[in-house]
């Protein structure tokens, strides 16, 4: 638990993913971020994402209703505008309302995801947006709820050693391994791992999506972004960006986004392939994450060993302990993988 509140000084004045587009619809929507319930609804005037709680006797809001564009709490149907301004406290024939308001949150929507940041972050600091050029891609986004320290969840994206074993005939072969080379190096707002000499992976994910590969890059951006880019001489074979949103000290959401490029295959068939593939790898992964995070539990105590594979998981361990990335001083550390 105290590595969970090193976390939350650490992330608490950050942007984060709370849910899709597609996931808010009329109806209210609940949160739980760095352990704040949240409440995302749709009102007239916009997004109001706030406290999951009205002021009058703290009931969810989630659990209420939206009517003519106001949020409105299902216990006595006090109503909130997209402020979070009581405009609404039916029961007196004066029509008095009372001079309260919620706890809100900031709220962006960009990518077909919903960003939101606690009250006090900096307007300055912005959520994160992908330079791809979406219009040369068929994306989906797939979303999941993993029984994982944060820091372990982002680790597993970014982390090739497992993907022979957990990820058996998706995506690597533990019988036909290939030997190529890793170089980690610090990046604007993040970290990258580039990778050079591996060519196609043997794994049916690699087959289907993937022309020819020539260098491949892991990178984790701060505080919550974990990046894949698969690349050809020609182009990038495939992009998946995944966004982890801390829940609870075991508890973390994970926003993946895969992008392939358009071609002869219909878009409709193609987004079918995606997400049934990388629905399987997200479920596979969110398998091992649960037996090692129960695990974890079970001897009361994080006993890990580091090595010279870990390529990104020393900068996710630094950069979680202080919000900021250390300074690269040494050359570009290379490692020599056989996978």
């Amino acid at each position: 638990m105290n590595r969970f509140k090193q976390l939350d000084s650490t992330l608490r004045r950050n942007w984060f993913v709370a849910c899709t587009s597609q996931q808010l619809k009329a109806r209210p929507l609940s949160s739980i971020i760095l352990q704040r319930p949240i409440v995302l609804s749709r009102t007239g005037d916009g997004l109001l994402v706030a406290e999951d709680r009205c002021p009058h006797r703290n009931a969810p809001l989630s659990s209420g209703f939206v009517e003519e564009g106001i949020l409105h709490c299902p216990y006595h149907g006090w109503g909130f505008d997209h402020k979070g301004k009581c405009t609404k406290a039916p029961g007196l024939a004066s029509g008095c309302v009372p001079s309260v308001g919620l706890i809100c949150w900031k709220a962006v929507e960009q990518d077909d995801l919903i960003w939101v940041a606690p009250p006090d972050t900096p307007l300055q600091r912005l959520p994160y947006r992908t330079n791809i050029e979406k219009d040369r891609f068929d994306r989906v986004t797939l979303v999941a709820s993993l029984q994982a320290e944060f820091s372990d969840a982002i680790e597993n994206l970014l982390d090739g050693t497992h993907t022979p074993y957990v990820h058996q005939g998706l995506i690597r072969s533990a019988k036909h391994p290939q030997r190529f080379r890793g170089t980690v190096r610090r990046i604007t707002n993040g970290v990258e791992a580039e990778y050079r000499g591996e060519s196609k992976q043997r794994g049916f994910v690699s087959k289907w999506f993937e022309r020819e590969r020539e260098v491949s890059f892991g990178r984790f951006l701060g505080p919550c972004t974990a990046e894949l880019e698969y690349r050809s001489k020609s182009r990038t074979e495939l992009f998946v960006s995944a966004h982890f949103t801390p829940s609870d000290h075991d508890r973390t959401q994970v926003f993946v986004t895969a992008y392939v490029p358009k071609g002869f295959v219909p878009g409709f068939v193609q987004r079918a392939f995606v997400r049934i593939l990388f629905g399987s790898v997200l479920k596979q992964d969110k398998r091992i994450l649960e037996l090692q995070t129960k695990h974890v539990a079970r001897f009361q105590e994080r006993a890990y060993t580091y090595w010279d594979a870990d390529l990104i998981r020393p900068w996710i361990d630094a950069y979680l302990a202080t919000g900021e990335f250390p300074e690269q001083t040494d050359a570009p550390k290379e490692v020599e993988f056989l996978l």
